[in-house]
């Protein structure tokens, strides 16, 4: 019995330093140290509530913030005022966001999606490319939408009250 409980303790440890290392490779940060916020905040604040567009891409996007920060890299945040809680829509906008800004400035490597009660996750941007494939799905039905058109959605309903289409969306009213 002792023996067992060790090899499932050992296996529990080990679930956990494996799901950390992956957080720290996919995600960098996650969390409430507002340290790497504050930093970013104290570097030269470039843009906010300011509209970008990517015509490669054709996407358009209303930045929060846009910081200049360590070695000339340029820093997206994207705050929400819920208190708790960032979502995979969050994540989501902020790389719609950053697809656009990356088209004047190149040099955006990560970007933050932040709550008012500082809790943080921190996403690497530096691809676009990759960024467009992250969110294509979510292109699609957005332009569906906003042409006038149907997705094909199979989405939850309270997903749909979140969504910034809802009200062009005849799948929603």
């Amino acid at each position: 019995m002792i023996i067992e409980s060790l090899i499932f303790f050992g296996l529990v440890i080990t679930a956990i330093i494996l799901a950390k290392k992956y957080i720290r490779q996919n995600l960098a940060v996650y969390g409430k140290d507002l340290n790497l916020l504050q930093q970013i905040q104290c570097g030269q604040l470039l843009a906010t509530e300011k509209t970008f567009h990517s015509s490669k891409y054709n996407i358009t996007a209303k930045v929060d913030y846009l910081y200049k920060y360590h070695r000339n890299e340029v820093v997206l945040l994207e705050y929400k005022s819920r208190l708790k809680g960032i979502h995979k829509g969050d994540i989501q906008q902020l790389k719609a966001s950053a697809v656009a800004v990356k088209e004047t400035h190149d040099n955006l490597r990560f970007g933050l999606v932040y709550n008012q009660s500082g809790e943080f996750l921190k996403v690497d941007l530096k691809s676009s490319d990759r960024l467009i494939s992250d969110i294509s799905k979510e292109i699609e039905w957005a332009r569906l939408i906003k042409s006038g058109e149907k997705p094909n959605c199979s989405r939850p309903a309270n997903q749909c009250s979140r969504c910034g289409f809802k009200d062009n969306c005849e799948l929603y009213n």
